[in-house]
């Protein structure tokens, strides 16, 4: 494709994403709700319409919060400072945001494609960003950070490739790098769990040009691997994972401590001789140190609370499956260093210290040094105003974990457990995957017999066939796979991912939702593009024209949009009959007219009640938006009373929740009456609070 036609289809693709985004902005109040549907949303629009009132950072005006990630929150006091008039007009100016950030993170994802792959599939992979629904509803929709998030993600991706290029080529400079780390803390502050996904590009980066030797990583698969399938042999596919918790720990463990004591076994030296009897004694010598200090280090944790309890026969196991996977990855090792017999140097710790540090310093510093910044100030600022360094809500999630008997906690079990289970758009990778849940219960409807969750063994054996299909589409074109999965960064990226990932479940957090996995879809989105790039590069080698192929991508893009538009109609329509033009208020205008102005009332969620509510205070009761003396108060068993002297006077939200879930089914224990006039909507109950 002609470059110049490239950069037009690129900003004819520009205009229809603000079109369709702000045909939203003139849609009647009722329908521009669909857009804004998550209750979280309005936690930040509630904080904001208290700073700009002078009220202070706090959600319901008594106590002080910082639930929040701050550069969406920065964002939302700046359109609630200029657009104050009434409470709808925000919401239509934070659609116009979301729209140009869309168009925006859209430019980004063919900027950085463009550099790796053809126009044409770069084309194709920034309107799947665009207009591929499941992202646009998690991305752009909702009123959430993810918007900003993803944008400042994918300018740190173009950012760090560009530096890279230019690294390459010789003529990177000093302040380029600089302006890699500025990125790089907003990436963080925009969310900032997103620590993970920094801290791994920030490793490659210091680490770009001398890097630790390539059986180091591969033994890294074979831990990780080893550690994986130790817990899935012993809980089974299907079954509650009880140990989930301590077996991410035992993970994070084992991939610093095993890798350390094979260096110590002289295991990445090259020019060795191969001999099977040594080897073997050597393989079983090391892997045994190596599973006494992983018990030893996981026993210390557990001491200390850091690691939780995990059964024996799951180290058990694992001390098998490393064996015979460490011992592959050694004879494989060695047989590649006699093929290559002019590689007798040796690789040591203390040599790659001594000649590299310099360069490292001098990477890192730049790199990392706007991220500490920005980091420390956002934990000082929230210790000093609200004794906590992080969000009270990652807490408070993290404490739901330990609850017995509450709503919010999930079944894990295998799937889960490897990030894919098949629950919908919670799932890390569901983007992926979600199609591949619905072709396995189709296929299981097919067949006789039935079982709970019986399309868990389908599903994994097409993600089996999946992965080979990937490989091998991967392996037909390597060489450019190789340089466009290096030269975008998605390893790192990956990495970053799955440490993300991994802490959500080895800290028992709890009610994950769609928004937290942006950065996972960007690298489906961009894994997809290299896959699509191989296919591409394939089928030309079997003469078919390249505009034929030009012109399948042009239908898919097509599709993707006229999809796009069919569900932006059905989900935002432009007209709203008479009785339904207020209906997002119903449970709002009863809460109204069965509670006096200026009632106190808890609510376990409360966003959009509390910004739509007149005269009425909502106090956040699951903590999520509350202060973290609240947080306390429901870990030491003392809420009832921290609630008596806030002076609550009604509790609204689900009658099930409220009386059958814990934290609320003690903390309310004889303490609510039904108020009698109250006609539930949607399942909720008002009560009065009797201190």
């Amino acid at each position: 494709m002609n470059h110049k036609l490239a950069w037009i289809l690129c900003a004819v693709l520009l205009v229809l994403v603000l079109l369709f985004n702000i045909y939203t902005v003139f849609v009647p109040d009722n329908s521009l709700m669909n857009w804004f549907s998550s209750d979280d949303s309005y936690y930040y629009f509630k904080v904001a319409q208290n700073i700009v009132a002078g009220k202070g950072v706090t959600f319901d005006g008594i106590n002080p919060t910082n639930g929040f990630h701050p550069l969406w929150m920065l964002v939302c006091i700046a359109v609630f400072a200029i657009f104050n008039s009434n409470l709808i007009l925000p919401l239509r100016a934070l659609v116009v945001v979301a729209a140009v950030m869309s168009a925006a993170s859209t430019f980004l994802v063919f900027r950085a494609c463009r550099k790796y792959l053809s126009d044409v599939v770069a084309l194709l992979a920034a309107t799947c960003w665009a207009f591929l629904v499941p992202i646009h509803g998690a991305v752009v929709e909702n009123g959430m950070e993810t918007g900003l998030n993803a944008l400042m993600t994918l300018l740190l991706i173009n950012l760090v490739v560009d530096w890279d290029i230019a690294r390459r080529e010789d003529r990177d400079k000093p302040v380029q790098l600089l302006w890699v780390g500025v990125a790089a803390a907003a990436v963080l502050l925009s969310r900032l769990d997103n620590v993970f996904l920094v801290g791994m590009v920030g490793l490659l980066v210091t680490f770009r040009k001398e890097r630790l030797p390539l059986w180091f990583w591969i033994d890294e698969l074979a831990v990780a691997a080893s550690a994986l399938f130790s817990f899935i042999l012993m809980q089974g596919l299907t079954s509650d994972m009880r140990y989930t918790v301590g077996a991410y720990g035992v993970l994070a463990v084992a991939l610093v401590v095993k890798p350390c004591v094979f260096a110590l076994f002289g295991f990445y030296r090259r020019g060795q001789r191969f001999d099977f009897g040594s080897l073997l004694w050597k393989v079983i010598l090391a892997v045994g140190v190596a599973m006494v200090g992983l018990s030893g280090v996981t026993l210390v944790l557990s001491r200390f609370d850091v690691v939780q309890v995990f059964p024996r026969s799951a180290l058990l196991i694992d001390l098998c499956l490393t064996l015979i996977f460490i011992f592959i990855t050694r004879a494989l090792h060695l047989l590649w260093s006699q093929k290559n017999e002019g590689e007798t140097t040796a690789w040591s710790f203390r040599n790659w210290l001594q000649t590299s540090w310099r360069e490292w310093f001098q990477s890192g510093y730049k790199f990392f040094l706007p991220v500490v910044i920005a980091l420390l100030a956002f934990m000082v600022w929230s210790y000093v105003n609200f004794q906590t360094a992080f969000p009270v809500s990652g807490t408070v999630k993290r404490w739901w974990g330990t609850l017995p008997a509450t709503i919010y906690k999930s079944k894990v079990d295998t799937l889960t457990f490897l990030g894919i289970a098949p629950s919908g758009s919670v799932d890390p990778w569901s983007l992926a995957f979600a199609p591949l849940k619905s072709a396995a219960v189709t296929l299981e409807d097919l067949l006789p017999g039935k079982e709970e969750q019986p399309y868990y063994p389908m599903m994994l054996a097409e993600v089996f066939l999946l992965g080979v299909a990937v490989v091998v589409t991967l392996y037909s074109d390597r060489k450019f796979s190789s340089r466009a999965l290096s030269g975008l960064w998605l390893a790192p990226l990956y990495l970053g991912c799955f440490l993300q990932i991994l802490q959500y479940g080895a800290t028992s957090y709890q009610n994950e939702r769609p928004w937290y996995w942006v950065s996972e879809m960007i690298i489906i989105v961009l894994f997809g593009a290299i896959l699509v790039e191989c296919l591409y590069h394939l089928i030309r080698k079997l003469n078919i024209p390249g505009w034929v192929l030009n012109s399948v991508i042009g239908i898919l893009c097509l599709f993707m949009i006229a999809q796009y538009g069919v569900y932006a109609v059905q989900r935002f329509p432009l007209y709203v009959d008479a009785a339904h033009q207020e209906a997002y208020l119903d449970d709002i205008k009863q809460l109204e007219a069965n509670t006096p102005p200026g009632a106190i009332i808890g609510s376990t969620g409360g966003g959009i009640v509390a910004y739509f509510v007149e005269d009425r205070t909502i106090v956040n009761l699951d903590g999520l938006m509350n202060s973290y003396a609240y947080y306390q108060s429901m870990t030491n068993g003392t809420t009832p009373q921290f609630l008596d002297k806030m002076g609550l006077q009604y509790v609204y939200g689900s009658a099930y929740l409220i009386t059958y879930s814990d934290p609320y089914i003690w903390i309310f224990k004889d303490r609510l009456t039904p108020v009698e006039n109250y006609n539930p909507v949607y399942g909720t109950q008002l009560y009065r609070y009797n201190p």
